[in-house]
């Protein structure tokens, strides 16, 4: 083979041109891979499905049992009065709570308790799960043989790794499965795990005399409350008080309309002062307002005015001592003391009703500091009423406590089914039907597997090759351009 380097005028080498093997697609590069290894990829490929398809076909069929748990409010939360929503941030506990150490020891002991009891006694005899009521689940007939493992701190590591406890998407609802080579076992497994769980929120301490202690510790507490509760009537009685808020709002209302009242009466007082001190003036007298609107001072005085111009034409026409005039004149003194008379008794009325409103103010004055006082005095009976409310609704929590613990305590000889807060939706199962039954996926699955095997094995020898089969090679390792090749031909 000969090679050939091409020089540019500086003397230096030119670098070659990209080959075409570097603008070839993974594509032709995998078959270009498969015909020049094609007897190692075919060789490594029928031995690794011939194996694969062995190792499935032998291996033996695995089933999965499933059941589910609903975490819900029991009598004993409802008495708590526990919210429906904090029951999700507890779901994520229980699910601890099921693959506890207590749970799955007693999970081990009912399993191996049942598999001896098929083969020596009935399971009707079999003890009751932590001292509680009888389970209602189906019983399926686990014999020893079915057990994967003998010793029971071995089983109770094997099961924990084995349980598979998920939350049911975003609800309440624990699904706990187990997939195991025997479907009884399965099956039996999940419904000893769920039955432990249930009967494990049962689970109380026991103490002699509880429920008469906690029940006299309720007698006291009522006591208090009732104490508590009288004293705020009392305070309430005393004070006027029903509904703090209400009167509150009431008497702000009395204080508003007391004081729009004094405003247009002081209005009304501040015109009659002013009609008041013009009529004490001679010169002003005139200008009063009441005395120019009372109808019969108006009737007097233009009474008066036409006598005072009827005179004036008879003294124009006659002497002074004119009978007529005198008779006239006569009229007008009459009249100017029936005026002088009205006059006096219309400011007499007006003092008088002067003196009323001066009354009325000083009432309403007097009124609306009642009001403030009242209102001063709010905020001291609503904290002595907030702190009598407040106690009794501490004690009344402490009495909610305390009936939850005496309700605990008085189950414990008989424990009720309802107040667990765990109800079983649904036992497992025996599954009919093995996980991986069907052979045509096995072999699938090895044909897949043994591909990718084969390519993998080649593409390693193939990296392990550096000898040099082809132009492109030859420019990438020298880095000089390919020229001519000399062929080898046998005589």
């Amino acid at each position: 083979m000969a090679e050939a380097v091409a020089a540019t005028p500086s003397g230096s080498v030119e670098r070659p041109t990209p080959s075409r093997a570097e603008s070839k697609s993974i594509f032709f590069v995998f078959l270009e891979l498969f015909f020049s290894r094609w007897m190692l990829i075919a060789g490594i490929f029928g031995s690794a499905a011939f194996w694969s398809y062995l190792t499935l076909a032998r291996a033996p069929d695995t089933y999965e049992a499933v059941g589910q748990v609903l975490i819900r409010r029991g009598r004993v939360q409802s008495v708590q009065d526990v919210p429906i929503l904090r029951q999700q941030e507890e779901v994520g506990s229980e699910v601890d709570i099921l693959l506890s150490i207590a749970v799955l020891d007693e999970v081990v002991r009912q399993i191996m308790e049942k598999a001896q009891a098929a083969n020596t006694a009935e399971l009707a005899a079999q003890p009751l799960i932590f001292g509680t009521y009888q389970p209602n689940r189906p019983y399926n007939g686990l014999k020893v043989a079915d057990l994967p493992l003998a010793d029971p701190a071995a089983m109770r590591k094997w099961l924990k790794g084995q349980f598979q406890v998920r939350k049911f998407g975003e609800s309440n609802v624990i699904e706990v499965g187990l997939i195991s080579v025997n479907p009884v076992f399965a099956a039996e497994a999940v419904n000893s795990l769920i039955d432990t769980y249930e009967k494990f929120n049962l689970q109380v301490d026991r103490s002699p005399g509880q429920s008469a202690y906690f029940r006299g510790e309720i007698d006291k507490v009522d006591t208090e409350i009732n104490t508590l509760q009288t004293q705020l009537a009392r305070y309430k009685e005393g004070h006027g008080v029903v509904n703090l808020e209400k009167e509150r709002e009431l008497i702000t209302l009395r204080r508003h309309t007391a004081l729009v009242t004094l405003d247009e009466l002081q209005v009304d007082k501040a015109g009659l002062e002013t009609d008041l001190r013009a009529v004490e003036n001679p010169a002003t007298r005139l200008q009063a307002s009441f005395l120019r609107g009372d109808m019969s001072i108006v009737k007097l005085r233009e009474n008066l005015f036409q006598k005072y111009n009827q005179v004036a034409e008879l003294k124009s026409r006659s002497t002074a001592d004119n009978p007529q005039v005198i008779a006239k004149l006569e009229e007008i003194a009459e009249l100017e003391r029936n005026l002088s008379r009205e006059e006096e008794l219309t400011i007499a009325q007006q003092r008088h009703l002067y003196r009323q409103v001066a009354d009325k103010e000083r009432e309403l004055q007097s009124q609306i500091a009642t009001l403030d006082r009242q209102l001063f005095q709010f905020p001291v009976m609503e904290a002595d009423m907030d702190r009598l409310d407040r106690d009794i609704k501490q004690l009344t929590l402490k009495r909610i406590d305390m009936v939850e613990q005496m309700l605990k305590s008085a189950t414990l000889e008989n424990p009720d089914e309802t107040l667990n807060k765990v109800k079983v939706l649904g036992y497992a199962q025996v599954p009919p039907v093995a996980r991986e039954a069907r052979k045509g996926f096995k072999l699938m699955v090895a044909l897949i597997l043994s591909a990718i095997t084969a390519f993998v094995v080649a593409i390693f020898i193939e990296g392990l090759d550096h000898s040099v089969r082809r132009r492109d090679e030859i420019e990438e390792q020298l880095h000089v351009p390919y020229l001519a090749s000399i062929g080898v031909h046998y005589r």
